[in-house]
């Protein structure tokens, strides 16, 4: 018997960051301090998960996070993924702690003591058109659960070559499409399986970090240190920093917008928006991105880009975050309504830059400049700031080129960003 724990979920509020590429207000940062794993939407409401909780985040009333520690998980407990039903429930994926359903008041844990869930390590969950749950493990395949009863499949008694699932993806007819960590691809279409791997398709490697598909019904998978192959149902297409302007050969995410654009996440490479054409490559050097590692890309129905990565989540709105103004809030006689620390501009910068900031309430604000050693370079403001939106310049020419941090500390918050200094 599955467990149930009727418990009101407690919220704790906290403040988020804003990071704004240049002048134009395209990129978002959200951060509770770690690594963001899997992004969701409901209605108005992005859903994260990370160490310890899930992230609600909410451009009108703020970001806060909804932590697991009192289910009797542990505080650093990673949920690894999330995915939310046509009721709003929400499904999370642990490593090594079963799996999680929270709606809204109320949590339920299922694992393999109390449920058939076959392994605790959930490393993906997809919702079909039935709200059948598909869930990846890492060791004991793949379960499909309607909401009463449990179905497995591994090794053992299906055509599922291998036990470690790492990514599934449901194609318009109901297919499932299933990325084992070391045996291909595996189509599954309800009766029969096929294996899709490096003697019959091309691939590089076996190993099939990422799959999605797009509205002609192609596949776009990312296979381990083999970078992208595309597949149509009949040939195969391949993408690699040796043959396209892709950055990486290690692919971690992939998703398509509402223009057929994929945004493809690499390890340490940054974010990649192909239109099938060209390639754009974003990285912390030209873009509002807190991190180069990437680990899953969502694009919402607004066409808006949640990028999770080690350091938070970044909202990427082209062409400019709603709400977000230029305006100088101390000219307008309104309050900001948060702390924010703004991407400096221009960046990359020679020798000058400035840097914005915006503080909700007065008291003592510092911003000073630091190497990529820690060691401060300048102090651009220590004194006592009221409300208000505020810019520091920032002359580099006597410094080398190379990264910069910069720190604003106000009250209890503190951020800090990196710049770009090249002569």
């Amino acid at each position: 018997m599955k467990t149930n724990y009727k418990i009101w979920a407690l919220v704790f509020t906290l403040v988020f960051c804003y990071t704004i590429q240049a002048q134009n207000p395209e990129w978002l940062l959200y951060s509770a301090g770690g690594p963001v794993y899997s992004v969701d939407k409901e209605m108005d409401t992005v859903w994260a998960s990370t160490n310890g909780g899930i992230m609600k985040i909410n451009q009108t009333v703020g970001m806060g996070i909804i932590g697991v520690k009192s289910l009797g998980l542990p505080g650093n407990c990673v949920l690894y993924r999330i995915a939310i039903d046509s009721l709003g429930n929400k499904w999370i994926g642990t490593s090594g702690n079963g799996l999680l359903k929270y709606d809204g008041l109320s949590w339920t844990i299922y694992n393999i003591s109390n449920s058939g869930l076959p392994n605790n390590n959930i490393s993906w969950i997809s919702i079909d058109k039935l709200g059948n749950k598909w869930i990846g493990t890492q060791g004991g395949g793949l379960a499909k659960f309607d909401g009463q009863a449990w179905k497995v499949f591994n090794a053992s008694n299906s055509g599922l070559p291998d036990n470690n699932i790492n990514c599934l993806s449901i194609d318009e007819t109901g297919n499932k499409w299933i990325g084992t960590k070391d045996s291909g691809l595996v189509k599954y279409d309800d009766l029969s399986w096929k294996v899709y791997n490096a003697s019959n398709s091309g691939f590089a490697h076996n190993g099939i970090e990422c799959i999605t598909i797009d509205k002609s019904g192609n596949k776009w998978i990312g296979i381990v240190e083999g970078g992208i192959a595309k597949y149509d149902d009949k040939n195969w297409t391949f993408y690699n920093p040796a043959n396209s302007g892709l950055p990486s050969y290690e692919i971690t995410c992939i998703a398509i917008d509402q223009q057929d654009n994929k945004w493809i996440g690499s390890a340490e490479r940054g974010l990649t928006k192909f239109n099938n054409q060209t390639w754009v490559v974003y990285n912390i050097t030209n873009s509002g991105l807190p991190d180069n590692f990437i680990n899953c890309v969502f694009v919402d129905n607004l066409s808006i880009k949640w990028i999770g990565t080690v350091a938070g989540v970044s909202e990427y709105r082209e062409g400019g975050i709603l709400g977000v103004k230029e305006d100088d809030d101390r000219n307008t006689g309104t309050k900001p309504a948060g702390y924010a620390l703004l991407q400096n501009y221009p960046n990359p910068f020679n020798p000058s830059t400035t840097i914005e900031y915006q503080i909700p309430n007065g008291g003592n604000v510092t911003l000073k400049v630091y190497d990529m050693l820690g060691r401060e370079v300048t102090t651009l403001v220590n004194e006592y700031k009221p409300a208000g939106k505020y810019t520091a310049a920032f002359n580099g020419a006597n410094l080398s080129s190379g990264v910069y941090l910069y720190k604003l500390s106000a009250g209890s918050y503190t951020t800090i960003r990196k710049m770009l200094l090249v002569k």
